[in-house]
């Protein structure tokens, strides 16, 4: 899951990953462009 923040700029956002680990590595979602589209990113 990707967390989009708003910098409180027009137009400037942050995105944040969540970083799921166990003991094996680690994984985390970089792109998900139903997740951008719903933020307003092209």
């Amino acid at each position: 899951m990707l967390e989009v923040r708003s910098l409180g700029i027009d137009g400037v956002l942050e995105i944040v990953p969540k970083r799921h680990g166990d003991a094996r590595g680690f994984f985390m979602e970089t792109y998900n462009a139903e997740r951008f589209s719903q933020a307003g990113i092209d």
